[in-house]
């Protein structure tokens, strides 16, 4: 799928690799993708965001997680994002890999 010349021009990026789909999913790259990083931050308020048996995780975060999978449909807005602590990262992951393997 290629780009929307006139959606990724409204968004005002600042990296020439940064684009919009046509379906309105983003493809960020460098500082674009810096800034979203940062609202992430903002947004959790620099704690983990995974819900571990009813409970949020109390740790750090330190990666930002997509919730629809990169290799399938990337999208880099805001409500496909988590901020996530390293091993809650590594383990809705392997989640992911497992449930993918699983559809097959």
């Amino acid at each position: 799928m290629k780009a929307d010349r006139q959606k990724t021009e409204a968004r005002k990026l600042k990296c020439p690799d940064s684009f919009v789909f046509p379906d309105g999913r983003e493809w960020l790259e460098g500082a674009d993708w810096n800034d979203r990083r940062f609202e992430l931050l903002v947004r959790c308020h620099g704690q983990c965001e995974n819900i571990i048996k009813g409970r949020r995780c109390w740790r750090e975060c330190a990666d930002p997680h997509h919730v629809e999978l990169r290799s399938i449909k990337r999208d880099d807005r805001l409500p496909n994002l988590l901020a996530l602590c390293r091993p809650c990262h590594r383990a809705l992951d392997k989640l992911q890999r497992e449930a993918k393997r699983n559809k097959r």
